[in-house]
């Protein structure tokens, strides 16, 4: 064993998308997520932290919870 060597290196491995359709079912997604999500947030049924971490999900990306600034400010709820 080569004491040069490490032995347990740390490996990044980072590609394109596997494909454009991708982005756009991200999108739609995305898109038919996010107001039924921010509905849930006004009414507090679910916190700050939660909602960033579904609508990073519907986005398709990591939500990194070490970036959390706190609660957010919610919209008032509508006599509708």
């Amino acid at each position: 064993m080569d004491p040069a060597v490490f032995a347990e290196p740390k490996i990044k491995v980072t590609g394109p998308d596997i494909s454009e359709r991708d982005n756009s079912i991200l999108a739609l997604s995305f898109q038919r997520a996010i107001i039924p999500l921010t509905d849930l947030y006004d009414r507090k049924m679910i916190d700050t932290k939660e909602l960033l971490h579904l609508v990073y999900s519907f986005a398709g990306q990591q939500y990194d919870e070490s970036k959390y600034l706190g609660e957010g400010l919610r919209r008032p709820l509508s006599n509708k």
